[in-house]
């Protein structure tokens, strides 16, 4: 199964610093950017088995349906915070 973290689906929208304009514990922070997507990856590989799951994640700035990015420092901060997650390491 694969987890649609680009390209502006629900994951992507949590993880763009320009969309996400949350002051809780989803938002800020790289780390709590990609908390959604590490809670729903998390989640599935506990239904279906971690070796079944993916996550598809977007290397390049994109504006799809308003979604911004602010630049690829901040795209590989997300991604380094998803990967080095050790709630994805079981």
């Amino acid at each position: 199964m694969e987890i649609h973290g680009a390209n502006g689906y629900l994951p992507h929208q949590f993880l763009a610093e320009g969309t996400n304009s949350r002051t809780d514990q989803y938002g800020g922070s790289p780390e709590n950017r990609a908390r959604f997507l590490i809670e729903v990856t998390t989640a599935v590989a506990a239904a279906v088995g971690g070796e079944r799951v993916g996550v598809r994640l977007s290397t390049t700035q994109e504006n799809l349906t308003g979604l911004l990015e602010d630049g690829p420092a901040d795209l590989v901060a997300v991604g380094r915070a998803f990967i080095a997650s050790p709630d994805l390491a079981q």
